[in-house]
């Protein structure tokens, strides 16, 4: 499934994780607060264990180096929460290579020295086809 959209990467979250939302063991909720606080991510996030805030990308890989495009406030307030003890995750989608990666809060502010930098850094990173629920809310619980 190629996705072009963040909207299509939230409906992706949403399919695979519907069965943790409904059991209660994770609450998944999208945030716009872009008229009143810039930067704020686009989903907030809570399990047993964790809380958090992910904020949802489509890259490039074939850029050198890589980078993720925030918008102003995001890298700001990303940067704030990671150093107050916050947890954050970054899901980037690469569409024509089809690579869903996820990479925690610690290494989202940072740029990429290449493919193999990128891959290293990140907690998830496969083809889209090949991700399951069981990845997506390993991600979720993983985070420090």
């Amino acid at each position: 499934m190629r996705m072009r959209t963040e909207k299509d990467l939230r409906a992706l979250l949403y399919m695979h994780l519907d069965p943790h939302i409904k059991r209660h063991t994770l609450m998944l909720e999208r945030i716009e607060t872009g008229a009143v606080r810039l930067g704020v991510p686009d989903l907030y996030f809570t399990t047993k264990a964790k809380r958090g805030w992910m904020e949802l990308k489509i890259i490039d890989l074939d850029r050198t180096p890589i980078v993720v495009d925030f918008r102003p406030g995001q890298y700001a307030w990303l940067t704030r929460h990671v150093v107050c003890g916050g947890c954050s995750l970054l899901m980037t989608y690469e569409p024509n290579m089809d690579i869903l990666t996820i990479h925690e809060g610690v290494n989202i502010c940072q740029q990429y020295e290449g493919f193999e930098h990128f891959v290293q850094s990140s907690l998830l990173h496969k083809q889209i086809e090949d991700v399951t629920a069981g990845d997506l809310f390993w991600a979720f619980t993983i985070i420090t």
